[in-house]
């Protein structure tokens, strides 16, 4: 898989576009897109969004996914995030020797490890465990399945939906630091 600096470049290749012109276009600040570039950091959601659009190309493809580059603003820029994030969860575990197995029905992957332990995880989880293993550059298959931490989990590009549910299914009460910053975030205007 590509990370989001290589395709970037692509793109701005591609598009003809210099560093200076996307930093007008997006008003990502030229300090936050040079680490995008250098592959220092990987934006989050909003940036991103911001990226593809002024590039004019899926945002999938632009974290790296395995989906057309093209960007059809009549699809549902969100889902196809989550499908080919999805996928990919499923394909890097498949790839280290885990055994996968979807339930449709329950929309949750059973996963047996090499010691033959089966574990039983969300689509959602996946999803959300891939995302934030993916931006802090720690992806891999095993802090893919033993991912549990939910002190580590970073608020900012979850919505008050999947907060709910993460808090919920890990029994998990917030504490005063994790109100606060949770606040902050439900009341930025990002």
């Amino acid at each position: 898989m590509e990370t989001t600096a290589i395709r970037l470049k692509k793109a701005m290749s591609l598009r003809n576009i210099r560093q200076v012109d996307l930093v007008e276009k997006t008003k990502i600040s030229k300090g936050a897109l040079s680490s995008y570039i250098s592959g220092r950091y990987a934006p989050k959601q909003n940036n991103l969004y911001l990226l593809a659009k002024a590039l004019d190309v899926n945002e999938a493809w632009l974290m790296g996914l395995d989906v057309p580059m093209e960007r059809d603003d009549n699809e549902d820029q969100n889902i196809i995030r989550y499908d080919a994030e999805f996928d990919a969860a499923c394909d890097l575990l498949t790839k280290s020797g885990y055994i996968v197995d979807y339930s449709e029905t329950t929309r949750s992957v059973s996963i047996k490890k090499p010691n033959n332990e089966v574990v039983s995880i969300l689509e959602d989880d996946i999803v959300n465990r891939y995302e934030n293993l993916y931006r802090t550059n720690n992806l891999s298959a095993d802090n893919l399945v033993n991912y549990s931490n939910i002190s580590s989990i970073d608020y900012t590009n979850l919505d008050f939906k999947q907060m709910n549910t993460i808090l919920a299914r890990n029994g998990k009460k917030l504490t005063a630091e994790e109100k606060n910053e949770l606040i902050k975030i439900l009341l930025s205007d990002d």
